[in-house]
């Protein structure tokens, strides 16, 4: 399993205009990360005890240490899983916040020009005919082109974490009324735009199930 055990640091942004809230998606990859870590390191401690425990000729041990091992080993793979599964949600959210980051950079030297950027992020038209100020309609389309450039990359960005999480959850073989519905990738696809439903759910006690 990765060595990695906390969300990575985000570039600096002030605002969300390449969408999907991307600090909540850093927050959701920690949660994972810290569910992930308690779940392997009560296993490693409980592995020890069950070790001890069998090794002092106890007549059902053999059976028992069997069938704790089966166990371990599914946890472990859980938590794997969990952290495959933090990692996608966490470049994600890097790689938006780089996004988002180089975007303000062009608005702000766009801006420095005259270009009167809105709170979204979308550039105003470019202006046309014969009293255009050549200087301005310059940098309006050089901050329209970078901003078409950024929601390209984040719409790509956010396709492909979709397509790692369908792998990922095709590989653990889900029930089957969900692995043949239509709606996973949709499912994914809002996921990555607002994680707060999954965020909550995630926040059980996950290692008190194990």
């Amino acid at each position: 399993m990765t060595r990695q055990r906390s969300a990575s640091p985000l570039a600096t942004s002030a605002e969300h205009w390449v969408d999907g809230d991307i600090h909540r998606l850093q927050a959701l990859a920690g949660v994972l990360y810290d569910h992930a870590f308690q779940i392997t390191d009560v296993m490693a401690v409980l592995d020890q005890q069950v070790t001890r425990l069998t090794g002092r000729g106890w007549p059902a041990g053999s059976k028992f240490a069997s069938s704790w091992r089966r166990a371990s080993a599914t946890a472990t793979a859980l938590a794997a899983v969990i952290v495959q599964t933090a990692a996608i949600v966490d470049g994600l959210a890097a790689e938006l916040a780089m996004i988002q980051n180089a975007l303000e950079e062009e608005a702000y030297v766009a801006s420095r020009y005259g270009v009167k950027i809105g709170t979204d992020g979308q550039p105003p038209p470019v202006p046309a005919g014969p009293q255009t100020d050549l200087s301005e309609r310059h940098w309006i389309v050089a901050y329209k082109l970078a901003h078409e450039r950024a929601m390209a990359d984040a719409q790509q960005a956010r396709c492909q974490a979709a397509c790692r999480l369908t792998h990922l959850h095709e590989q653990i073989k889900p029930p089957r009324p969900f692995a043949t519905s239509s709606a996973g990738p949709e499912i994914l696809a809002s996921f990555l735009r607002d994680p707060q439903p999954l965020s909550r759910a995630v926040r059980r006690p996950v290692v008190k199930d194990v």
